[in-house]
């Protein structure tokens, strides 16, 4: 990646021009390549002919208070088309613009990811959140300011809701024996 003028803009390798056989390859493609470069892609607009994805933070925020968090919406104006072809029945994908106007797949992700992963496992170890944001904020000095009380509380919610929804997920351990 380099940076292109501001330092907030951030540009990738063109996948200028790339064929595929199929639509579920193409998709899987654009998945693959959007995790490769540390961001996730969505489409914005999809019929037989074409599909347009986007980064995840493509529209523009509509937040005037002054909320410390950042907003996902950011109007970045990356974005790459696919164009379908009746012909050779071939998907062909250009890229319109291959800029970012935040970081992509910064390493400020991975090592949030992992005090994450932390939090977690010294919850499950039995302690309260204040020992836990001690605890995480010795072991990663660098993450002092991301680590909060609040932001202990949040990661610990998120971590019920996604063992709540596993949970919800399974089928019943009874329902599954009766069919076999």
């Amino acid at each position: 990646m380099a940076g292109r003028g501001d330092d907030r803009q951030l540009q990738l390798s063109l996948v200028d021009l790339q064929e595929f056989n199929s639509e579920a390859i193409l998709r899987s493609f654009v998945c693959e390549y959007a995790e490769k470069h540390g961001f996730r892609a969505v489409i914005t607009h999809s019929n037989d002919k074409a599909i347009h994805f986007a980064c995840q933070h493509h529209r523009r925020s509509g937040r005037k208070n002054g909320s410390e968090r950042q907003p996902l919406e950011q109007g970045c104006p990356f974005a790459l088309a696919a164009y379908h072809s009746k012909s050779t029945r071939s998907w062909t994908l250009k890229t319109k613009n291959c800029v970012h106007n935040h970081p992509c797949g910064s390493a400020q992700n991975a090592a949030q990811k992992r005090v994450c992963a932390d939090i977690a496992a010294l919850h499950r170890a039995g302690n309260k959140p204040a020992f836990i944001q001690q605890k995480v904020v010795s072991n990663h000095p660098d993450m002092e300011h991301v680590v909060t009380r609040k932001f202990v509380y949040e990661t610990l919610r998120n971590l019920r809701k996604r063992e709540l929804r596993a949970r919800r997920a399974a089928p019943p351990l009874e329902d599954s024996l009766l069919e076999t």
